[in-house]
């Protein structure tokens, strides 16, 4: 029986409950589809990343624990940074208004205590006894054999006439003077 424009339906719910099951399906379709496409481009990545880790090792893990680290600073606190201080150290304020080569020690002219000769990277060393017209005339001195087939850990440096070295498993200091 076909109704005219302006009847009632007898059951005028019946439709709308019929729609709003449809429409479920269709959600719980959806989602069905998303997830299998979720899962497939996760299954992808996963596929991917091992790739990448059996080709390239060394550097997948040192992405893999920067990438770790920056999504865990997201759930710091706002302006948070974790730092040790000793509360028991007065001046700080007056060194960081200080600029750094002038808050730090010189090296006297022998000494090379770190790597860069100075902690603010001067490796020039203020020696007149070398120079362009003697450099060709030098020799080796002196050899320290350290009794390992392994190279330095990290460069000499000298200290008040001794110097000291590392090695992969050791740390020497020689006089220099001898």
């Amino acid at each position: 029986m076909r109704l005219g424009m302006g009847a009632e339906s007898p059951n005028k719910y019946e439709s709308q409950v019929c729609t709003t099951t449809v429409r479920k399906s269709q959600v719980a379709g959806m989602k069905k589809k998303l997830l299998i496409i979720a899962g497939a481009l996760v299954a992808l990545g996963a596929v991917s990343a091992g790739a990448l880790y059996w080709a390239f090792p060394v550097r997948v893990s040192i992405l893999a624990g920067l990438t770790r680290n920056y999504i865990l600073s997201w759930s710091a606190p706002r302006s948070t940074a974790t730092s040790e201080s000793n509360p028991a150290y007065k001046a700080v304020a007056a060194l960081a208004l200080t600029p750094v080569a002038e808050a730090l020690p010189a090296a006297s002219a022998g000494d090379w205590p770190s790597y860069n000769r100075t902690l603010t990277s001067e490796r020039y060393a203020e020696l007149s006894q070398i120079t362009a017209e003697n450099a060709s005339k030098l020799k080796v001195l002196c050899t320290y054999d350290v009794g390992q087939f392994t190279a330095f850990a990290s460069g000499l440096i000298m200290v008040e006439n001794a110097l000291i070295g590392t090695t992969e498993f050791d740390i020497f200091s020689l006089d220099a003077a001898t």
